[in-house]
């Protein structure tokens, strides 16, 4: 199966590559360092003159540029910050089902399961406006989640 990469995800995986390649010279400092500071005996005058000459040099400009590639790759736009919050919802909503459903199985249920998805339930009206009215296959996915735990609490008798 083809795996498709987005502009984005190859944008990214472009500045990873990039920091990567400026991690080098910050890796072969450090073992300059550590080996003067092997040397020396650890005195702190001599460490601090070796870190001193040590440095590369680098122009201002591509200091400026790692900022901004670290500031690219860790921002998210807000749909995309949206759609993981609303997955991980999602995902901790199945988990608590699946561990409910161990339990049944085992004859005995935790009610701090049962508290789990109750509290699931609460946060689902949260992320449920955070929805996204374009992607109508997630929210009929997270409407059958919601029901199932709702199914699921109803049998102890626990409404909400």
């Amino acid at each position: 199966m083809a795996t498709t990469i987005g502009p984005v995800s190859n944008a990214l995986s472009a500045q990873a590559a990039n920091l990567l390649r400026e991690a080098l010279p910050v890796a072969k400092l450090a073992d300059t360092l550590a080996a003067t500071v092997k040397q020396s005996g650890g005195e702190a005058g001599q460490v601090a003159q070796a870190a001193i000459a040590a440095q590369p040099h680098a122009p201002a400009a591509q200091a400026l540029g790692n900022v901004q590639m670290l500031v690219a790759i860790s921002a998210l736009s807000p749909q995309e910050e949206r759609r993981r919050m609303q997955a991980d919802h999602a995902r901790r909503g199945l988990d608590s089902l699946d561990k409910l459903h161990g339990e049944l199985l085992d004859g005995e249920v935790d009610p701090a399961t049962l508290k789990e998805l109750v509290q699931w339930l609460g946060r689902e009206r949260d992320v449920a406006d955070m929805s996204d009215e374009s992607d109508s296959q997630f929210d009929a996915l997270m409407h059958d989640i919601e029901l199932r735990v709702r199914v699921e609490l109803a049998k102890f008798d626990i409404e909400i």
